[in-house]
């Protein structure tokens, strides 16, 4: 794709629109290979990407939780949904803060995933109470080996366009072995509905570099060569350093929301990687979308069926705006491998055409 005929036609078609992509941007282009970042909980490493996307958002929540008896308030009760919701509200207002690409920006891995530095925002939640909108950034500096400072932020106007009914797009592939080998992959490309499609070429160029934003010294300022900070994640679990686990779950900024649902009903709950996949997940929308418009509904927290009446009056009565979504995050994939018995288990998610393949 980044030599030869296929990278002239690439360039040929986006000239042809007005593009800026050209052909020495895809020769140019080599791929990095970099070590994942994580935490632990309950006994296990939860390992995921850096800050190029929004991979930590899940660890930086879990480190959070552990400051709660989630075990005590019942899988999908009003108190659950609530505390994983502001939890994950704390943990996306600093990944738009602190985010980016840390080949070009300093970004405070260390202080982001510092088990001190969840205590202190685990104080900041209100049991009883959500919060109004995105809740402020914290300041990771204070727990890192590196010194730096919060840039200029963005400002997303509240408001925007949204479907919650019709998700579509990035896919979830996990391959394991008899050997123990695990590989998972999310991968994204072109949207039809918003790219430019080549019909000499079968598909689209991918819009990914919307994610990007113009705030001169921000960690997700727009830059050459600069990988947009993007919502694309996936998950492996380890214990006593052997994998044991992979999870993805495809859905934008759901993502990492789903993706924490689906590492606790499987590590905390002990449901089995169906039973993961198939219980009924809730997102929040009180942060501005990663995608253009970033469209951003302070106070909004998306639920599937599955939820009852009670539940949803219960989350009304702390202040969160309830609205249906058909998913939040779709086609998510729990595949899990038994090292002392080498037995294999992988679940297929309901929400859309998704497949469990033994061979």
């Amino acid at each position: 794709f980044y030599n030869g005929e296929i990278a002239d036609e690439i360039a040929s078609a986006s000239e042809r629109v007005g593009g800026i992509l050209g052909k020495s941007d895809l020769e140019g282009y080599k791929e990095n290979y970099s070590s994942p970042v994580g935490t632990t909980y309950l006994g296990y490493g939860i390992h995921g990407h850096s800050t190029w996307t929004q991979g930590p958002v899940l660890q930086q929540a879990l480190n959070i939780l552990e400051h709660f008896d989630l075990k005590a308030m019942g899988h999908n009760s009003v108190d659950y949904v609530h505390v994983l919701t502001e939890s994950l509200k704390l943990a996306l207002s600093d990944r738009e803060a602190f985010y980016g690409d840390p080949e070009f920006a300093s970004v405070p891995v260390d202080g982001l995933l510092s088990k001190e530095y969840a205590a202190e925002r685990a104080q900041l939640i209100d049991q009883k109470k959500a919060s109004i909108g995105m809740p402020p950034h914290g300041n990771p500096w204070k727990y890192s080996i590196s010194t730096g400072t919060v840039s200029q932020q963005p400002n997303y106007g509240a408001g925007g366009p949204i479907d919650l009914q019709n998700e579509s797009g990035t896919t979830h592939i996990t391959v394991i072995d008899r050997e123990g080998n695990l590989v998972c992959s999310t991968p994204s490309g072109g949207a039809f509905s918003k790219s430019v499609f080549f019909p000499e070429l079968g598909f689209a160029i991918s819009t990914r570099s919307e994610m990007l934003n113009f705030i001169d010294g921000h960690p997700n300022v727009v830059e050459p060569g600069k990988r947009p900070r993007t919502t694309i994640i996936n998950y492996m679990i380890t214990k006593d350093g052997v994998p044991i686990a992979t999870v993805g779950c495809p859905g934008g900024d759901a993502q990492a929301q789903a993706n924490l649902q689906l590492v606790l009903n499987t590590l905390l709950w002990g449901m089995n990687p169906q039973e993961a996949s198939e219980s009924p997940r809730f997102a929040s929308l009180s942060i501005p979308n990663s995608f253009y418009p970033h469209t951003y509904l302070p106070g909004q927290l998306s639920i599937e069926d599955g939820f009852s009446e009670d539940i949803k009056i219960g989350l009304k009565g702390r202040g969160h705006k309830i609205v249906y979504a058909a998913s939040c995050g779709m086609g998510a994939t729990v595949a899990l491998r038994n090292p002392t018995t080498g037995v294999l288990a992988v679940g297929a998610d309901p929400r859309r055409a998704c497949y469990a393949i033994g061979l």
